[in-house]
C-alpha cells in the first residue's frame, strides 16, 4: 500500500486526546479533524482506560502528576491492540525542564515526543511520518495473510539479520508478546544493540541470567533517558548478589526519578528499614508526599505502609530506635495537618506501635495503648478514619477485647476498606475470627471440670483480656472439683491478678466490681471448705 492510499484512508482513522485543560484538548482535536480524521475524542479523568476501544492515534499531553492515568491508557491500548493494529502514540512533554516529567514520559516508549507549542502543520507532519511504520505493518500483515502465528513462524525460521530497524523491533515485540523467549534471544543476539529499541533491551534483561543483563542496563543508563526501570532492575540484581552499596545507589536513583512508583518506594523503604539507614527516611518520605500530596487518604496509607514494612522487618524497634527513624518525620507531618487532627494522627501512629509491641511479646503495654486509642478517638460517635478503626479493631482482637471489637465492627465501612486497605482489613479480620471462635467456645462451656487445660491455654494466649478473663474465672469457680485440686485455686488467683492489672486499661466500670465479687466467692469457697 502506498503513502497516497494511506492518506485516502485518513477519513476512517480516529484519535484519542488527553490534555490537562479542556481548551487545549479542543485545539488538538481540531488539528486532527482538519487533517481529515473521522473522529477525535477527548479522554477525561472520569473514564476507565480499560473500557476504551483501541484508537489509531493517541495524543497525550504528559504531566507527571497524571502518570498513572497516562500509563494505564498506553498499556491498555497496546495490550488490546490485535495483531496488525499498532496504535501511534504522540506525547507532548509540556514541562521539558523537569527531569521527572521527561524521563517518565520517555519510559512509556511513545512513537513521537514533541514539545509545545504545536500547530496544525506540526500535527500533519507527524501523521505523515507515522505512515512509514503503518506501511511496513500493512506489508507484513499482507505477507502472512493476517496470521500472527505465521509471523512468529517466519521469525523462528529466519536466520539472517534484519536490514530494516522497524521490522527488527516489531519482530522482537511480537515474539515477546507470544512469550517465545528462545527465538527472541536468538534474534536479539544476531543484531547490534544500537539497532534495538529500549523497550526490547529491557525485555531482553527480564529473560536472561542476571549477569548478562547488567551491561545492557548500564548501556541504557548511559543514554541518560531511561533512568527509572533500568535502575530498578539493577537494584533487584544487586540485592540477589548481596551488593548492598550498589543496591542502595540503584534504588535511590530509581526512586529519585519516579517517586510516585509503588515498586520503587516499597523497595527503597524496605532497604532503609532493613539496613538501619534512619538518616534517609525523612527526606525520602517527604519527596514522595511532594508528588502525591498530603491528604487524609495519602497520610493514612503512608503510615500504614511504613508500619507494615517495620512489622515485616526482622529488627526489634525500641523507643530510641523509633525516635531515630521517625521522630523528625512525625514532627514534620504534624505541622502539615490541622491542629484538631494532630492528636488523632498520633493515635493512629500509636495503634501501629501497639501492633509492633504485640509482635515483640509486650502484650500488656500493647493492650493499654489500644484501649486508650479506642476510648479517646473511636468510642461512641467520635469521627475517625476507617483505617484507624480497623487497625485498632485488629490490635484489640489480638488482646482479646470482644466487646470493643464488636463495637468497632459495627461502624467501619468494610466495602471502603476492601477497596483502599484490603490487607489491613484481612489481617484484622483474621485476629477477630480467631478471638470470636474462642469466645463462642467459652460461652458454650458450663464449667472448667472437663477443659481445664484448654482454659489455661486461652489465658496464656489472651492474658490481659477483660472479657475472656472474666469468663475464665467464672467457669473455674463453677467447677465441681475446685477444692479437690490446689491448681484450680492457683488458677483463680492468677486470673484475678491479671484482671486487677488490666483494670486501668479495660474501659469497663463494672470490671473492678466483678473482680471483687469473684474474690469474695473464692474466699467464701475456701472458708466453707475449712
Amino acid at each position: 500500500m502506498s503513502s497516497a492510499e494511506l492518506i485516502r484512508r485518513i477519513p476512517q482513522m480516529n484519535v484519542l486526546v488527553f490534555t490537562e485543560k479542556r481548551e487545549r484538548s479542543t485545539q488538538i482535536r481540531q488539528f486532527f479533524q482538519k487533517a481529515g480524521f473521522k473522529s477525535a475524542d477527548n479522554f477525561n479523568l472520569g473514564m476507565k482506560a480499560s473500557d476504551l476501544p483501541v484508537y489509531d492515534y493517541y495524543f497525550i499531553e504528559y504531566h507527571y502528576s497524571s502518570h498513572e492515568v497516562i500509563a494505564e491508557i498506553v498499556e491498555n491500548a497496546r495490550a488490546k491492540a490485535k495483531f496488525g493494529k499498532r496504535p501511534i502514540f504522540i506525547v507532548d512533554i509540556e514541562n521539558e525542564d523537569s527531569q521527572v516529567d521527561d524521563l517518565n514520559a520517555r519510559e512509556l516508549f511513545p512513537d513521537f515526543i514533541v514539545n509545545s507549542p504545536i500547530n496544525y502543520g506540526y500535527i500533519d507532519e507527524l501523521i505523515k511520518k507515522s505512515f512509514n511504520l503503518t506501511l511496513l505493518i500493512e506489508k507484513l500483515i499482507a505477507e502472512v495473510k493476517g496470521s500472527q502465528a505465521a509471523f512468529i513462524k517466519r521469525a523462528q525460521t529466519f536466520t539472517g539479520t534484519y536490514k530494516n530497524r522497524m521490522l527488527l523491533n516489531m519482530t522482537l515485540e511480537e515474539l515477546y508478546k507470544a512469550k517465545d523467549f528462545m527465538t527472541f534471544k536468538k534474534v536479539y543476539q544476531r543484531h547490534d544493540k544500537s539497532e534495538i529499541m529500549p523497550q526490547n533491551l529491557m525485555a531482553y534483561c527480564q529473560m536472561v541470567e542476571k549477569p548478562k543483563a547488567i551491561p545492557v542496563l548500564e548501556l541504557l543508563l548511559r543514554s541518560k533517558k531511561y533512568l527509572f526501570k533500568a535502575n530498578l532492575m539493577l537494584a533487584e540484581i544487586y540485592e540477589e548478589a548481596k551488593q548492598k552499596s550498589k543496591q542502595q545507589t540503584s534504588l535511590s536513583k530509581a526512586f529519585e526519578n519516579n517517586p510516585k512508583s509503588d515498586s520503587a518506594f516499597y523497595s527503597y523503604l524496605t532497604f532503609i528499614i532493613e539496613n538501619n539507614e534512619h538518616s534517609l527516611i525523612h527526606n525520602m518520605i517527604m519527596k514522595r508526599f511532594y508528588h502525591i500530596g498530603i491528604t487524609p487518604v495519602t497520610l493514612n496509607k503512608m503510615i500504614l505502609d511504613i508500619a507494615d514494612t517495620v512489622y515485616k522487618s526482622n529488627h526489634q524497634f525500641n523507643k530510641e530506635k523509633y525516635r531515630r527513624f521517625f521522630g523528625q518525620l512525625v514532627i514534620t507531618l504534624k505541622k502539615r495537618v490541622s491542629m484538631d487532627k494532630r492528636d488523632e494522627l498520633q493515635g493512629y501512629i500509636n495503634i501501629f506501635i501497639a501492633r509492633q509491641l504485640f509482635k515483640q511479646g509486650k502484650r500488656y503495654k500493647a493492650k493499654a495503648i489500644a484501649a486508650t486509642c479506642y476510648h479517646r478517638f473511636l468510642s461512641e460517635r467520635k469521627v475517625a478514619s476507617d483505617e484507624f478503626r480497623v487497625a485498632t479493631f485488629g490490635v484489640l482482637a489480638m488482646a482479646g477485647e470482644v466487646k470493643l471489637c464488636v463495637a468497632l465492627y459495627k461502624v467501619f465501612d468494610q466495602a471502603n476498606l476492601k477497596k483502599n486497605s484490603p490487607q489491613l482489613l484481612q489481617q484484622s479480620m483474621v485476629h477477630f475470627q480467631k478471638l470470636n471462635k474462642v469466645y463462642q467456645w467459652l460461652r458454650a462451656q458450663k464449667s472448667a471440670d472437663e477443659n481445664r487445660l484448654q482454659l489455661i491455654k486461652i489465658g496464656q494466649t489472651y492474658p490481659y483480656s477483660s472479657d475472656l478473663n472474666y469468663m475464665l474465672l467464672t467457669l473455674t469457680l463453677k467447677g465441681k472439683n475446685l477444692m479437690k485440686n490446689p491448681e484450680n485455686i492457683k488458677q483463680c488467683l492468677a486470673i484475678i491478678h491479671r484482671m486487677e492489672r488490666t483494670n486501668n486499661t479495660a474501659g469497663y466500670e463494672n470490671v473492678m466490681s466483678s473482680v471483687e465479687q469473684n474474690k469474695k466467692i473464692l474466699i467464701d469457697v475456701l472458708l466453707g471448705s475449712a
